[in-house]
């Protein structure tokens, strides 16, 4: 699934924008912005601005930016809060992944023509890769795909 939503994620939520990206969401991280860049940027390009920052987030909002003020004790409830803010339920979707280093698109490689650059053993342990059409990295869905498991059904709860 495609999300039509883009985010701007500022410095305080770096985590919380590595998983938007594999949940397959466009989003961007901010670490070098100051508040009125921020908003500046996420008007000009339709984005929802994610912050903690309560006083950011009203600025925001009077300027005509859309903002979700996450202050959830985590990632599990501050990704929730986002969800509920855009009403989707998302799916959690290796194919459907963005990377999480640079936002690139993600599209599945052929793991016989990538074996430079991933061990061996993982060529044969696994068979679905995924590239970075931005920084070339490559995934698969590795032991962490566990752990991502574990952190939507966590979330999941949340959403009810």
């Amino acid at each position: 699934m495609i999300y039509n939503v883009k985010f701007l994620v500022d410095a305080m939520l770096g985590t919380l924008a590595k998983k938007l990206r594999i949940y397959g969401f466009d989003t961007l991280y901010a670490k070098d912005m100051n508040d009125s860049e921020l908003i500046e940027l996420a008007i000009s390009e339709s984005r929802i601005l994610v912050t903690s920052d309560r006083v950011l987030g009203k600025k925001c909002s009077s300027k005509g930016g859309s903002c979700v003020v996450a202050v959830g004790r985590d990632d599990t409830e501050r990704i929730a809060e986002v969800f509920r803010f855009i009403s989707v339920n998302p799916v959690l979707d290796s194919s459907n992944s963005r990377c999480p280093i640079c936002n690139g698109a993600l599209v599945e490689v052929d793991g016989s023509k990538i074996d430079e650059v991933i061990p061996k053993a993982t060529a044969k342990r696994y068979n679905r890769f995924f590239m970075c059409k931005e920084c070339k990295k490559v995934y698969w869905e590795g032991s962490h795909w566990a752990k991502l498991r574990e952190f939507d059904r966590r979330v999941r709860g949340y959403l009810g």
